[in-house]
């Protein structure tokens, strides 16, 4: 007689020939090996440009092209030119007064350096100073502080 042990390891051989034949029988189907992927992006090319040497010029953007439908007229521009150019060398500092700008006015701030250098704006010194400088730059953009 077969005892429960022999039971149970007979079962499970019983259920193993069943898998093997099935795997056998109804073996997976093959995956193509040069499926091809529709779904990818196409490749494409980048030109590297060299980096910039001792001989080759470093191109400088024009500011007259604003990027939009009307052009800027050169007044304007020059104006504008002056405008950023005096405010990047802020705190610039001369023998009489110190330049700042105030970003929440927009105005350029106008230090003496000396309680006598400067009474006001419209002292020789400044207007001199002002005219062979940044000639388009208005009064109107200084603070006497």
């Amino acid at each position: 007689m077969l005892n429960k042990t022999n039971l149970i390891y007979l079962i499970l051989l019983g259920i193993l020939v069943i898998l093997i034949i099935a795997v056998v029988a109804f073996p997976a189907k093959e995956q193509n090996a040069t499926q091809t992927f529709q779904d990818l992006p196409t490749p494409t090319t980048v030109q590297v440009l060299p980096s910039p040497t001792s001989n080759t010029p470093i191109p400088i953007i024009s500011p007259t092209n604003t990027g939009g439908n009307e052009d800027v007229p050169q007044p304007t521009l020059d104006y504008s030119l002056q405008k950023e150019t005096l405010r990047r060398k802020t705190s610039l500092k001369t023998v009489a007064f110190t330049i700042s700008f105030d970003y929440s006015n927009d105005r350029f701030i106008v230090t003496p350096n000396s309680p006598n250098s400067l009474t006001s704006l419209d002292s020789p010194v400044f207007q001199s100073w002002l005219k062979q400088n940044y000639p388009l730059l208005p009064m109107s953009q200084f603070v006497l502080q």
